[in-house]
């Protein structure tokens, strides 16, 4: 099969990134052609088929929309706009790498904003299949994940979307919420979704969200998160330390960790390894060091290859997210690396971590952070034996090979159909 997997970026970033790398590895194994389609951004691998990509909408450097926000004149904003909503570059591009290329399939891995849903439009027209992983609710919540002040909020699904403008939860900025509510709707009259021939959903949360919304049951696959087990051995022991890993945003509840550190007094090391997206990262700095809090490093991003070492000494991991959670790969590294996990007890990572695996902890609950913490500190052996555990249900339910075959099924079954 030629198969086009469209993700904004095409460089190592995030959890998108690395399931867009990972499989990529994997269907290549098997002899399919894996053609990328993304932003042109500098970070990106070299490919030849750039050429296709859809331009960036600022520059080729810069990624957020908090570092370019103030620095767009007005061409640019309503490019911004457009692009959220409907992008034709995107259309346009890659109708012609599916025309020039013979493609079979288009799998849609991350395409809110930069992209947009045209792209689904590009591939019908042309009779291709469209599989769509979802790895987080910007499809049902404006502000993508469920999340206003620091809590859990559905009321995007109860009142509909307009709700976003009394809170202004995007950027605490009415013309952002209203381009984000606007795009939403426009999808939803345009049906452009519906016409998704399957939805890959890596929790059953997620799942719920699509049947809740409306979505037909037989277009839904659960199928989690993969990691492969074969490259990536386990290990036991570890450097005396505990470690957070992943995205630094006020979302993913990091505060709530060095408070429950800061709390409970540890001295053991508490390493902090990711990047921001909205600043948060400057914010715990800042919070750390005015408080006096001894033993905490911010390590900043680290790549895979300085970031699977740094799990691996670890004592254990702490997932402390306040927000749905789809189903952090963060998680499934952490247990394949043979270390137990403190996660929040929400979304997704509640269907990941069970009692012999980890500790699941009431969402931005410091003191229930604090006790986790002080109970695997206190049993060095609970921890190695939780690793254990952790490894071997990695290797039963999140390996690559079982992802691999539930998705290529998925894939063989419509491409077939579709040659029909």
């Amino acid at each position: 099969m030629k198969i086009v997997i469209v993700n904004r970026r095409y460089f190592e970033s995030t959890g998108p990134e690395r399931y867009f790398f990972g499989i990529t590895e994997r269907l290549e194994k098997d002899a399919h052609q894996v053609i990328p389609f993304a932003v042109r951004f500098k970070m990106n691998k070299k490919t030849p088929y750039e050429r296709y990509f859809v331009s960036p909408i600022a520059d080729e450097e810069t990624l957020y929309y908090r570092d370019y926000k103030d620095k767009l004149n007005f061409i640019q904003k309503l490019r911004v706009a457009s692009n959220a909503i409907y992008s034709f570059e995107a259309k346009k591009k890659i109708g012609q790498l599916i025309d020039d290329h013979g493609v079979d399939l288009v799998f849609l891995v991350g395409i809110a904003n930069s992209i947009s849903p045209s792209v689904i439009h590009a591939a019908k027209k042309r009779n291709i299949p469209v599989v769509m992983r979802v790895s987080d609710f910007f499809m049902f919540c404006a502000e993508n994940t469920f999340l206003r002040d620091r809590k859990v909020c559905r009321e995007c699904e109860i009142y509909g979307y307009t709700r976003a403008f009394k809170y202004k939860c995007l950027h605490n900025s009415l013309s952002v919420v209203g381009v984000r509510v606007l795009s939403m709707y426009i999808h939803r009259w345009l049906k452009v979704y519906d016409k998704v021939d399957a939805f890959i959903t890596p929790s059953l949360c997620m799942r719920e969200a699509f049947l809740k919304a409306g979505f037909p049951e037989e277009k839904l696959f659960h199928i989690p998160n993969f990691i492969n087990v074969d490259n990536l051995a386990p290990k036991y022991e570890n450097a005396g330390y505990m470690l957070y890993f992943g995205r630094i945003d006020m979302d993913k509840g990091v505060i709530n960790l060095i408070k429950a550190y800061e709390k409970g007094g540890f001295h053991v090391p508490l390493l902090i390894a990711g990047a921001s997206s909205d600043g948060e990262d400057k914010r715990l700095m800042e919070y750390v060091m005015e408080n006096g809090i001894k033993n905490i490093t911010f390590l900043g991003f680290k790549g895979r290859d300085e970031l699977v070492p740094l799990i691996r000494d670890a004592m254990f991991t702490v997932v402390p997210s306040i927000v749905l959670d789809n189903n952090p790969q963060s998680v499934v590294e952490s247990m394949a690396c043979g270390k137990p996990v403190i996660g929040s007890d929400i979304g997704g990572i509640s269907e990941q971590i069970t009692s012999e695996s980890g500790v699941l902890v009431p969402p931005g609950d410091i003191d229930a952070i604090r006790e986790a913490i002080a109970l695997l500190l206190s049993n060095p052996q609970k921890v190695i034996d939780m690793g254990r555990q952790a490894r071997k249900r990695v290797e039963k339910e999140y390996s690559l090979e079982n992802h691999y075959n539930k998705l290529i099924s998925i894939f063989e079954r419509l491409v077939a159909n579709n040659r029909i």
